[in-house]
């Protein structure tokens, strides 16, 4: 599974040489994968030129409730994937005004979430980062 996204970090031309590290969120319920060259430990990590930087969660709220509630919050975001097992929305986040990735996926006991914002890097870059959250 490391290998997979690793390659598909490298394919997004953030991974350069690097090897990638395994950000945890604070309950260590959910992780994202970002190159290694990031700086980060939990919760959040960053790309060294500043240009991504993500953050992760896993809050104990049911996943329809995420899809609900994040609606109300990144008012300017469109969602573009909503499935029983997927949702990501697009657009400007609420937080720092820049372009954004935000990506949630069930867990038992709650949700997985996960937002990258990026300034001058990719958008397709931001996704196949995101898209790396999963369950631990």
């Amino acid at each position: 599974m490391k290998l997979v996204i690793f390659a598909v970090l490298l394919s997004a031309g953030v991974a350069g040489a690097d090897a990638t590290k395994v950000i945890p969120t604070h309950k260590g319920k959910c992780t994202i994968t970002v190159p290694a060259s990031w700086t980060g430990t939990t919760s959040s990590a960053r790309s060294p030129d500043k240009k991504l930087q993500i953050t992760v969660s896993d809050p104990d709220q049911t996943f329809d409730e995420l899809k609900t509630n994040v609606k109300t919050v990144y008012t300017d975001d469109k969602v573009t994937k909503s499935t029983a097992t997927e949702f990501e929305m697009e657009g400007t986040s609420p937080i720092n005004s820049k372009p954004n990735v935000y990506r949630g996926i069930p867990r038992p006991g709650g949700v997985c979430i996960a937002e990258i914002t990026y300034d001058g890097a990719s958008a397709d870059d931001a996704r196949k980062i995101v898209r790396t959250l999963a369950v631990k």
